[in-house]
């Protein structure tokens, strides 16, 4: 009887140490399956990280280009302005001053007229 007891007190221990061991391995089967998630995630977050950076040297290249292109514009903006100077000056050269015409024109004629009006009452027909 008492290697009965030795035997089943020794099974007891087993099939606890059994029953760890299963919790153990559950554990890590879990792990495994969150490894292989894990995996899985790196190697798309790999191939987006791959294709953003390809974004971004196309987005380099454009930015190289808008820059480029706004450095065109600057230099012909720059050019424009210099003719408006140039035309703007040559306009001022040439405009007419409508008031300071239009006052002595009119101050002639009244002079001409005043003159008219004095040679007529002067008797000079």
């Amino acid at each position: 009887m008492e290697k009965e007891t030795v035997i089943l007190e020794r099974l007891a221990i087993v099939e606890e140490a059994n029953k760890h061991q299963e919790r153990r391995l559950d554990k890590l089967e879990e792990n495994d399956k969150a490894l292989q998630r894990l995996v899985t995630l790196t190697e798309l977050q790999k191939e987006t990280n791959e294709k953003i950076s390809n974004e971004m040297v196309k987005f380099g290249d454009t930015l190289t280009n808008v820059s480029q292109s706004l450095g065109e514009m600057n230099s012909k903006v720059t050019s424009m302005e210099s003719r408006m100077e140039s035309i703007e000056d040559q306009q001022s050269k040439f405009s007419i001053n409508w008031v300071t015409t239009i006052g002595s024109t009119a101050g002639k004629i009244l002079v001409a007229v005043l003159i008219a009006a004095v040679v007529y009452f002067l008797g000079f027909k």
